[in-house]
């Protein structure tokens, strides 16, 4: 919400107020972003109010003692308050033009004001590179993400003992989780599923859809713990700022996370066996937004200096303007993003805790 010192408003600022009032209200009955709109009509309001300068020649004189009334309020003026003409235009002037970034800048963003979006908070409990001593590591990925009035798990790490260990560390009430994400089925992102369940009974879980009968094993004892299985075949949107890309891969069946944010999409991976190039290409499609951020696991181990140079070459192609690689990417492959992304690399790590703008 736009700030300013605030203080007498004017017979011209109050009409002009309540026409706003009225356009917005109509706009928030035609359009689907009612929370937004509705928001907007409180914001303006005030902001109007608080925008117009106090402005006034100098009153009419007065017996001794007698105060003025013009800054009792904002909604009264004492008519011997007079504002010259052309300061009275300026002031108009000025508040129409930030009514216009107030509420036509956001709208065509497809975003709120930024006071209304709160940080995304990403902490990550499970990983085999270091990040805080007082956190185990161990092969294995997960993280806990807030800010869009959600608390998500994303993944669980290979070992529940270590899994609920750090999340003690790091403070973490698995009780307060909404849903989980799980990237794929393998051992070392659904450790500490079973964990999570008991702490979270019926915790609801989104999974990819994986024919593979070790998938189903996974499956079924997670619906033994007690987990509403969510399966995720095409790209869903979970809610505003929030999506999922959807099964992909032909051999492991795997999902990744996309926050939507004003400076562009964050990915979340979790080992990225569908190709990291086709993950970034794929959210990028799905959304029609450009990248800000790739976190998590990119699975280029095995892959040599000259193929990882060209994923780093197609990174910056899309635009991708920070990178967090750890988990499975290899020490190598890390490296290279680090000498190519230089302070724009994320260091991530069991225990490290980022604070996005959203």
């Amino acid at each position: 919400m736009i700030r300013a010192h605030a203080f007498v408003i004017t017979e011209e600022a109050g009409e002009m107020l309540r026409e706003c009032r009225g356009i917005l209200q109509s706009m928030t009955a035609m359009s689907h972003r009612k929370h937004f709109f509705s928001k907007a009509t409180q914001d303006i309001s005030l902001a109007v109010r608080r925008l117009l300068v106090r402005a006034k020649t100098k009153p009419e004189a007065e017996p001794a003692g007698a105060a003025l009334a013009c800054d009792t309020g904002l909604n009264t003026v004492d008519p011997r308050c007079r504002m010259d003409f052309s300061v009275r235009e300026e002031v108009m002037k000025k508040s129409a033009f930030l009514l216009f970034i107030a509420l036509v800048v956001p709208a065509l963003s497809g975003h709120p004001a930024a006071a209304e979006d709160p940080a995304l908070t990403l902490t990550i409990i499970y990983d085999n590179y270091p990040a805080d001593r007082a956190c185990q590591t161990d092969w294995g990925f997960s993280c806990l993400i807030s800010g869009l009035k959600k608390t998500i798990l994303f993944d669980s790490g290979t070992n529940e003992d270590i899994f609920l260990k750090n999340a003690e560390t790091l403070k973490i009430d698995l009780g307060r989780i909404d849903f989980a994400v799980i990237s794929h089925f393998h051992g070392d992102h659904t450790g500490g599923l079973e964990a999570a369940l008991r702490k979270r009974p019926g915790l609801p879980i989104y999974v990819p859809v994986d024919g593979d009968p070790s998938a189903a094993l996974v499956s079924e004892k997670l619906l033994k713990a007690g987990a509403r299985l969510i399966p995720v075949g095409q790209p869903l949107k979970l809610k505003e700022g929030l999506s999922l890309t959807g099964t992909m891969g032909r051999q492991v069946k795997e999902q990744s996370i996309i926050f939507d944010t004003r400076r562009g999409l964050i990915i979340v991976t979790g080992c990225a066996h569908p190709g990291i190039v086709s993950i970034l290409e794929k959210a990028n499609e799905i959304t029609g937004r450009p990248i800000e951020a790739v976190l998590g696991g990119f699975h280029l181990m095995q892959t040599d200096d000259a193929e990882v140079g060209r994923i780093i070459a197609r990174f910056k192609e899309l635009g991708v303007s920070r990178v967090g690689a750890s988990h499975c990417t290899g020490d190598r492959a890390i490296k290279l993003f680090k000498d190519a992304y230089k302070d724009r690399f994320v260091e991530l790590g069991a225990g490290r805790i980022l604070t996005l703008e959203r």
